[in-house]
């Protein structure tokens, strides 16, 4: 019987899944497509959902928020399809052990509901390691350290922790990402210029020119209804509007490392007083970020070089 390791990263936008032998890493957005007049009867998952879901025939389903699992048949299906990609065909059914990363802040019920939908799309064994553990292992091969702070950004959450070699010594699970940022920037073009824009249109913006350096002058058009005259509207709006309403969720994200290292026990808090801060997620990558971390905690801030997949990369480090 042919046998298989499999790293699951569950996020909230994206699911990235790799076997622990392969180069390939597979990333798929965390979306179910399913039939309006059935919501129970789906059609595709992943990028394949994303691509068909204009259709005025499916509604998206979001089978994942927040590291766990929000629709528990919409999961199962996305998993089942993701698997299928993954593994090689072959004449009887493998034996698939899986590692599934989640948030350092997870429960006990939590990881018992992904167990359940593993095991039913016949997964043999689960066991599960923070994400941000693994992501800390591959940030310390890249950059051959053996300490650091870990602030993994991801959609909807951001796991922090201090992590020595192979273990945690404090960590948190902190419930602003990158989806927040968005939002953020989408309700200051509704206060600014009553400009009732989408979540895509912000993400758009947000792409095109937001960041953390305050002279920056790019900038960037949104389209949206005018909540005062009734009609669609285009504005230009300046990396430098938006800089300060990044500038202060990003202040909150400083003072949660702060917090965390007051947390680190006396014996061990020598080990993180040199150490760096390791910047991972899809977050690590907005603009200024890795500078404005650096010169609010004074602290070395690094940025591994694929930030995305760190914590699967980690993982089979780790396995």
């Amino acid at each position: 019987m042919a046998k298989y390791e499999l790293i699951a990263d569950i996020g909230t936008d994206f699911v990235n899944m790799s076997l622990k032998n392969a180069d390939f890493v597979l990333r798929e957005p965390a979306l179910v497509l399913a039939d309006a007049r059935n919501e129970s009867d789906f059609l595709s998952a992943g990028l394949a959902a994303k691509k068909a879901a204009d259709s005025e025939n499916s509604k998206l389903v979001y089978p994942f928020a927040e590291g766990c699992v929000a629709d528990k048949k919409a999961a199962d299906f996305f998993l089942r399809k993701a698997m299928e990609k993954l593994l090689p065909s072959t004449a009887f059914p493998p034996r698939v052990d899986v590692c599934c990363l989640v948030p350092v802040g997870s429960g006990n019920g939590e990881k018992k509901v992904l167990e359940e939908i593993f095991n039913n799309i016949g997964v043999k064994s689960v066991r599960f390691k923070e994400s941000v553990l693994a992501a800390a292992a591959a940030c310390f091969k890249e950059f051959d350290k053996r300490a650091g702070i870990v602030v993994d950004i991801g959609s909807s959450v951001t796991d922090l922790a201090a992590v020595r070699e192979d273990k945690i010594v404090a960590g948190c699970s902190f419930y602003i990402g990158g989806a927040y940022y968005t939002q953020q920037i989408s309700d200051y073009v509704l206060k600014k210029y009553g400009l009732q824009i989408t979540f895509a249109e912000a993400e758009k913006l947000k792409l095109k020119c937001a960041g953390l350096y305050p002279n920056d002058v790019s900038f960037g058009t949104v389209a949206g209804l005018n909540i005062n005259k009734g009609a669609a509207e285009e504005i230009t709006v300046t990396a430098r509007e938006i800089y300060d309403v990044l500038a202060a969720l990003t202040d909150k994200l400083c003072q949660v490392v702060t917090s965390l290292l007051l947390t680190v026990p006396q014996e061990t808090s020598a080990y993180f007083k040199e150490s760096p801060i390791f910047l991972c997620g899809g977050g690590a990558q907005l603009s200024g970020m890795e500078k404005y971390f650096f010169d609010k905690m004074n602290m070395g801030v690094l940025v591994p070089s694929d930030s995305f997949l760190a914590a699967v990369k980690g993982a089979k480090l780790l396995l």
